[in-house]
């Protein structure tokens, strides 16, 4: 597994370096998963705030192409292949391909630093360390998504440092959406799901299931940091546009922040999901899903991937993780 990913990651730093440079193209694509952690994104898209910013920028008709990915794995085969120009995902995806590639890909913009959750139907689980060979754990994407990797840390703690893979073996490759139907089902190898809002939520509603883990308990508080980030072929190639995304998703935090209401209506009409406006908008109001332009953590889960080798190299600030022009917010990331 880790020769095929260090593998596709090598041939991805060939494609980002090569090639012609754009100047401001006016057709852009955006990557992403779903759930709420990626709701600047959704209202940004929802209120046209790219192109907004865009035009303010002296850039005239420019389509934004929203690409929904099911995976991190699928966002990354998504750069690979040049069918996405920005991505949405967690910060241990970012950290190993700004890592393979030599520091080629970094962040463009945070969107959220989020509370994700392990659940289970099990009722015989209330740890990581009561897991049997009989349950499996439904992550984005094996070894490689942010949930794969807390499962590790979590892991790494309840069992011991060298210990951080003893749980992988249970682990299976699922959408949030598809690991919910699976586990809720209970016809399926899946028992349990490491997954975000508001996909954890629906989940925990239903009385057969219980809540194993948290994020902030595994990382000693604060959330998982979601962020957009890109190449430097295309960072460089459109500086204009990369400013048009910073600022929207500025104004869609400060939406979120300033009406939740409003927003939670924004994710309901663009997302597929069986929540009411009301329940979108008291998971928005929750203090553990925090939506900041300033990432959480970062560098914590850097330093896990660097210990067990997944990084030769090791930022010591999120800055180093970021493109210059990233906005410091209120200068508490990590």
């Amino acid at each position: 597994m880790k020769r095929t990913l260090f593998a596709v990651v090598f041939a991805l730093a060939a494609i980002l370096t090569s090639g012609p440079t754009w100047a401001d193209a006016a057709r852009i694509s955006i990557g992403k998963q779903q759930g709420l952690s990626y709701l600047p994104l959704i209202i940004a898209q929802g209120e046209r705030l790219i192109e907004k910013h865009a035009h303010d920028q002296g850039l005239e008709g420019v389509t934004v192409d929203w690409v929904y990915l099911a995976s991190a794995t699928a966002l990354t085969d998504a750069l690979l292949s040049g069918s996405v120009d920005y991505l949405a995902g967690a910060s241990p995806v970012l950290n190993v391909l700004w890592d393979k590639t030599r520091k080629d890909v970094k962040g463009v913009v945070n969107l959220s630093n989020f509370d994700f959750t392990l659940n289970t139907i099990n009722p015989n689980v209330r740890t990581v360390r009561d897991f049997t060979e009989s349950d499996r754990i439904a992550v984005s994407a094996v070894k490689l998504s942010v949930h794969a990797i807390i499962l590790q840390m979590a892991a790494a703690q309840a069992f011991g440092p060298d210990q951080w893979e003893r749980l992988d073996h249970l682990t299976v490759s699922r959408s949030h959406s598809d690991g919910l139907t699976a586990m809720l089902s209970g016809r399926s190898e899946v028992t349990a799901h490491l997954t975000t809002p508001p996909f954890q939520n629906l989940e925990l509603a239903d009385p057969r299931v219980h809540r194993v883990l948290s994020t902030s308990e595994v990382l000693g508080g604060g959330g998982a940091s979601v962020l957009v980030f890109t190449s430097t072929k295309v960072h460089d190639g459109n500086p204009k546009l990369t400013r048009a995304l910073i600022d929207a998703t500025a104004d869609a935090i400060d939406l979120i922040r300033n009406d939740r209401h409003r927003a939670a209506e924004i994710y309901a009409a663009t997302e597929k999901t069986s929540l009411s406006v009301g329940q979108i908008e008291a998971i928005i109001a929750d203090p553990a899903n925090e939506y900041s332009v300033v990432p959480r953590n970062a560098v914590k889960f850097a330093q896990f991937q660097h210990r067990i080798g997944t990084l030769r190299s090791r930022p010591d600030s999120w800055r180093d993780l970021f493109f210059p022009e990233a906005p410091e917010g209120d200068g508490r990331g990590s």
